[in-house]
């Protein structure tokens, strides 16, 4: 599933593209090697990730799975808040995740936010108007508006010395980048 870049002569991921379409120009790694996709490489990454992790010592975050539109958190909370939403209808994130949930629940068979068959949908907030939410399609209208809800919440639950930043595309596939700091007053 990986494909060849030639640009970087090297592998690239499997969801570099949107889709996984057919590839003539897919590639194998070399586990045993010293190059991209090696035993090696693999390691050398995973210690620099735990070397980068041993910065934030004494520091803790929380995890949630929850509705963008209704954060467990109470005001003024969050010291950062950060999102790259969906974009429209360009990606189905919740069927994509789907690829990945079914094999990470059969390695956390005991955690408590994998009980659910497949990821939930019915609160996803993306244009699919094949897709219904409290007797509605899941128009533009649907995705503009909860959009709006979900980034109120954001800001209802940021604290007064934060940092905002999202990443958005317009329909037409523009990038959009929002930033902000300690804005609140």
């Amino acid at each position: 599933l990986a494909r060849w870049a030639v640009p970087r002569e090297t592998s690239a991921a499997t969801f570099g593209r949107r889709a996984l379409p057919i590839m003539w120009d897919y590639c194998e790694t070399a586990p045993i090697g010293v190059s991209t996709g090696s035993f090696e490489g693999a390691n050398e990454y995973a210690a620099s990730v735990v070397e980068s992790l041993s910065l934030l010592k004494g520091q803790s975050g929380e995890v949630h799975a929850a509705d963008a539109a209704a954060y467990p958190l109470p005001d003024d909370s969050a010291a950062i808040w950060f999102t790259d939403p969906p974009y429209y209808d360009a990606v189905p994130y919740a069927e994509l995740s789907d690829f990945f949930y079914v094999w990470l629940k059969r390695s956390l068979p005991e955690e408590p936010l994998m009980r659910e068959h497949l990821t939930p949908k019915n609160r996803e907030i993306v244009q699919d108007e094949t897709k219904r939410f409290d007797g509605g399609a899941k128009d533009r209208e649907f995705f503009e508006r909860r959009m709006a809800v979900a980034f109120a919440e954001g800001r209802r639950v940021r604290s007064r010395q934060s940092f905002l930043a999202s990443f958005a595309r317009t329909p037409d596939g523009s990038p959009i980048f929002f930033r902000s700091e300690s804005t609140r007053h």
